[in-house]
C-alpha cells in the first residue's frame, strides 16, 4: 500500500511538472527580469537615463515638466522623477494628444531633451504584462493563477518523494554524489528542489493575492473581517 501510494504521488508530480513546465518557465523568467531590471534598463535606456558629463547647480522642476509637455502635446503627466545624483537625467512620464504613453528624459540643466521611450515596448512592462497574464487579458491571468496553485501541488508532492525513509539518509540535506545513473539525477532534482521550495511557496502565497479568482476572494474576505 505505502508503495502504491508513492507511486501515485510521484504520477501526480510528474504530470503536474509536465503540464506546467512551459507557463512556469516563462514566468521564471520573466520574474527573473523583474529582480534585474535597474541592470535591464541601465544597458539598454543607459543613454537616456545618464549624463555624459554631471550636471551642475539647480534644477527648476517646473521648467521641465512644461517644456516635456508643450514639446509632446501631453494631455495628461502621470509622474516626474527627478535626477538622484548629478549624473542623471530626469524623466517625465506623460501621455501625447496620440494617447501615446511617453517617459521623456530631459537634461536638468538646460531642458534639452535626451530621448524618449514608448511605454508600450518599453522591455520591463512588456515583461510585466507576460507574466500577469501572459498577454491573453482576463484568460491568461487565469492560466497563470492556475499553473500557480498546480505548482504548490507540485511542491508538496516533490517534498513528499524527497522525504528519506526507512531511517535511511540517504538525500535529506546535501546530494550524494557517490550515486550514479538516473539516482544520481534524482539527488541533483529532489535535494535543491526540497530547499528552493520554501522561497517557491513563499512566492506563489504573496502573489496569488493579486490574482484575478483567489485574490478577489482574499479580498471579500479581508473586507468582511
Amino acid at each position: 500500500k505505502k508503495q502504491y501510494f508513492y507511486n501515485y504521488i510521484w504520477r501526480w508530480h510528474f504530470y503536474a511538472g509536465l503540464i506546467i513546465f512551459p507557463v512556469l518557465f516563462i514566468m521564471t523568467f520573466t520574474g527573473g527580469m523583474y529582480l534585474l531590471q535597474p541592470q535591464i534598463e541601465d544597458a539598454i535606456y543607459g543613454k537616456k537615463m545618464y549624463l555624459t558629463e554631471p550636471h551642475k547647480g539647480n534644477i527648476d522642476h517646473d521648467a521641465l515638466i512644461a517644456k516635456a509637455t508643450t514639446i509632446y502635446n501631453a494631455k495628461k503627466v502621470h509622474s516626474y522623477q527627478p535626477p538622484h545624483n548629478n549624473k542623471q537625467t530626469a524623466q517625465i512620464i506623460l501621455t501625447n494628444d496620440n494617447k501615446e504613453k511617453l517617459t521623456v528624459f530631459l537634461h536638468p540643466n538646460n531642458a534639452e531633451i535626451i530621448g524618449t521611450i514608448n511605454e508600450k515596448c518599453r522591455l520591463m512592462n512588456i515583461a510585466k504584462a507576460i507574466h500577469g497574464g501572459l498577454m491573453m487579458g482576463i484568460f491568461g491571468e487565469i492560466i497563470v493563477e492556475l499553473v500557480a496553485c498546480w505548482t504548490l501541488i507540485l511542491v508538496i508532492t516533490g517534498l513528499y518523494l524527497w522525504w528519506p525513509r526507512r531511517g535511511k539518509k540517504r538525500g535529506k540535506f546535501l546530494p550524494q554524489f557517490k550515486n550514479r545513473g538516473w539516482k544520481l539525477w534524482r539527488e541533483l532534482h529532489a535535494v535543491p528542489g526540497a530547499w528552493a521550495s520554501i522561497w517557491i511557496i513563499a512566492i506563489i502565497l504573496t502573489g496569488l493575492p493579486w490574482s484575478v479568482i483567489w485574490g478577489d476572494l482574499f479580498r471579500h474576505g479581508s473586507y468582511a473581517i
